[in-house]
């Protein structure tokens, strides 16, 4: 009679290496997740000093709030894209509109205008709802005006043949001095011209960074001197994160820098404005040589100038 032998029972020492290699593959993985984890919390502990949200203390000891104060509550309140208001006023009061699809970069006056035009139609009384549409049915064209936003209509062209498309384009400099001096006014300071032109300049055509950086400039100096120093409200988050770069050239030191510029985008700043205002930080760390070299850098990954001020270059 033949007998097999009882695969049930395997060597001890075979069973040994199994657990080994068991216990060294436990122990790989928990180290990737904790190495994961780490980099995570170091990027969070060393972006709170950011504001997150609207409203929130800074570290230079104050709020900025002008740009959400003076923000139009009122179409016929629109000082930028004022042609745009108007129109969109008329069209809300004939009530001749379909659904609405505004397009524009970040931080042009997308979500301002829309609401807006919702008050024209429905009063000042706005109950805000924020859901994910899956799917449209042009079916409901009729019944229910839908109003969309966002920055690049590519993405949006199934939609786009069924709604009033309202393109919405950075401010010129002289729209943004214009509301400037309108807050100005309202604030009783006197900002002279010099100034707010350089403002407008520095902001690349960016509303909301235009207005925080005159609130800055003015909490930081008043009255005004002739040379006066234009601050963005932002230079300390700037200028860490160009300082950490040049401490350290890492994966790790990449990833905590990337981590920071994502707090800052979220606030809706130009990435032109992002990145132009590091490359200068950059710079002031180097010296001439490199200096030029990193203008190069800068003017070939700028080359394409429109698609990074509009948002769809990545940073």
């Amino acid at each position: 009679m033949s007998t097999q032998p009882d695969s049930s029972h395997d060597h001890p020492s075979d069973t040994k290496d199994i657990q080994c290699k068991r216990i060294s593959d436990e122990n790989s993985d928990r180290m990737r997740t904790a190495n994961y984890e780490t980099l995570m919390v170091r990027a969070s502990r060393e972006s709170t000093h950011l504001p997150v949200a609207k409203g929130e203390r800074p570290e230079v000891g104050h709020t900025f709030s002008w740009a959400e104060k003076y923000q139009p509550k009122a179409l016929k309140d629109f000082i930028c894209h004022r042609e745009k208001a108007e129109s969109n006023r008329s069209t809300a009061c004939n009530g001749h509109y379909n659904h609405c699809l505004f397009e524009g970069p970040p931080g042009v006056g997308k979500r301002t205008m829309a609401l807006a035009m919702l008050r024209e139609c429905a009063g000042m009384d706005i109950n805000e709802t924020k859901e994910e549409i899956r799917e449209f049915d042009p079916t409901y064209r009729g019944h229910c005006k839908v109003i969309f936003c966002c920055y690049d209509i590519s993405r949006l062209h199934d939609l786009s043949p069924l709604c009033m498309v309202i393109p919405l384009l950075p401010p010129s400099d002289e729209q943004i001095v214009e509301v400037l001096h309108f807050i100005a006014n309202k604030q009783d300071i006197e900002l002279p011209d010099q100034l707010a032109n350089s403002i407008a300049e520095k902001s690349k055509r960016c509303l909301q960074q235009a207005i925080r950086s005159f609130e800055a400039t003015w909490h930081s100096n008043y009255p005004f001197k002739e040379d006066q120093l234009v601050l963005t409200g932002w230079d300390k988050e700037i200028a860490d994160i160009a300082t950490s770069i040049i401490e350290e050239q890492s994966s790790k030191r990449l990833f905590l820098s990337r981590q920071k510029l994502q707090i800052l985008l979220q606030h809706n700043l130009c990435p032109q404005f992002v990145f132009f205002t590091l490359v200068e930080e950059l710079k002031r760390h180097l010296d001439d040589r490199i200096q030029m070299q990193i203008g190069v850098f800068s003017q070939t990954y700028n080359d394409d100038n429109e698609d990074l001020c509009i948002g769809r270059k990545k940073m």
